[in-house]
């Protein structure tokens, strides 16, 4: 059975980009009629099944998404991360002709909402919302515009979700994975980096849990706020040398914060995992680079991204009718070697699946 091609399949052949083989595709005059017709012609030999919901955003106006971060993504700590989201994001926008206007929600130098500004310049059509916490005013005048929206990656406490396009991950799972793997392993006194956003109480939650699933005591003077920089782990161990003396298991709910961690602890001469094991949260790309490399929980951000852009497609293509699009995906647990690997069946109670990449 043939693979079901592609509009990327038909930009590659035609040679052009994937906005020219949808206009073409829409009978956009914009592109010529030979190219209109050569690529029509591949679509039709191929069987390529046209997206209707893509189709219908070439009729709108500007056909362009707003991409709104957080300030807490311009620090340096956290490119790696946006990076990942604007890729995956790119991937999918693109394919539907889309065009993306990334912004953060406050401007740099007026202190003035990013959001409301587009919104009353009438520049996007649909926004991608990426934000932890809304300032005053902004949801609200989000909604009363009718532009469509889905909110991704964070889920801001103090918001009516009844009838909210959201996708987000079950950060809560994603604590007691991380926290059971340690104790699995025979931790009994697992130190917690934590912060203060909802997505890292629900990680700490999944840390208790996690102890209370094996009726193991929770030490709370072993949770510490730290944020979620180098900076905050590396300075949290070297400050608090005696209660980290205390501990014999690390959970970082960031792996930036624990690189930091492993840095200072090599500092202090302390071998990981040998003499206490640590794992992170977030799985980057640099966590498979550290010296170990780093047992950390995996956001499946692909497919949060992707779940999110394809209900905003929908939306822009009038597919108001459907409920709302709430989408909880599960993190899984990367086992790398600043942590024992161990066998399923040894992890009662963080009942998921972990992924090995012990090389």
């Amino acid at each position: 059975m043939r693979e079901r091609i592609t509009m990327k399949d038909l930009a590659r052949m035609a040679g052009t980009s994937l906005s020219t083989v949808s206009r073409s595709l829409n009978d956009n005059p914009a592109i010529s009629e030979k190219t209109r017709e050569r690529i029509k012609e591949l679509a039709q030999r191929y069987g390529f099944d046209f997206n209707m919901s893509a189709k219908s955003l070439a009729t709108r106006r500007n056909s362009t998404v707003g991409l709104i971060f957080p300030e807490s993504l311009d620090n340096p700590d956290n490119f790696a991360f946006a990076g990942m989201l604007l890729r995956n994001v790119r991937a999918v926008l693109e394919e539907a002709a889309l065009d993306t206007l990334i912004s953060f929600n406050r401007n740099y130098y007026s202190g003035e909402s990013n959001i409301r500004r587009l919104l009353r310049q009438g520049k996007v059509d649909g926004l991608l919302l990426i934000q932890p916490h809304f300032e005053p005013g902004d949801l609200e005048a989000v909604m009363a515009s009718g532009v469509p929206y889905v909110l991704l990656h964070f889920l801001p406490e103090g918001v009516d979700y009844a009838a909210t396009n959201y996708v987000y991950v079950d950060h809560v799972l994603g604590g007691r994975l991380a926290t059971g793997h340690l104790l699995d392993s025979g931790c009994r006194r697992v130190l917690c980096l934590t912060e203060r956003e909802r997505q890292f109480k629900e990680r700490t939650e999944g840390y208790r849990r996690a102890h209370r699933e094996r009726k193991l005591p929770v030490h709370e003077h072993l949770i510490f706020s730290a944020d979620a920089t180098f900076e905050a782990g590396y300075r949290t161990i070297l400050d608090n040398r005696e209660t980290i003396e205390t501990a014999d298991g690390i959970f970082a709910q960031a792996d930036i914060t624990a690189f930091g961690v492993l840095a200072a602890l090599r500092e202090l001469g302390v071998r990981v995992p040998g003499d206490i094991p640590l794992v992170g949260y977030d799985d980057i790309r640099m966590a498979g680079l550290t010296d170990p490399p780093l047992t950390t929980i995996h956001q499946p951000q692909q497919q949060l991204v992707e779940s999110a852009c394809r209900r905003l497609v929908a939306l822009l293509g009038e597919a108001n009718s459907e409920p709302p699009l709430q989408h909880v995906l599960e993190p899984w647990l990367v086992c790398r070697r600043t942590a024992p690997a161990l066998n399923s069946s040894n992890e009662g109670g963080a009942a998921a699946s972990s992924h090995s990449d012990q090389t």
